[in-house]
């Protein structure tokens, strides 16, 4: 009888979607003095 191969397969929870948020450019200026954000850091204005 031939030996059958076994496969082993690894199931990893997907990440959970991140929260979409409008932050104004004050708060964005806030962000980059709390060092959240750095000043050169790119950041993509979607439906602005």
């Amino acid at each position: 009888m031939p030996q059958q191969e076994q496969a082993i397969l690894l199931l990893t929870p997907m990440p959970a979607a991140p929260d979409l948020r409008s932050l104004s450019m004050q708060d964005y200026h806030r962000m980059v003095e709390a060092g959240i954000l750095a000043a050169d850091e790119r950041v993509e204005l979607i439906e602005g």
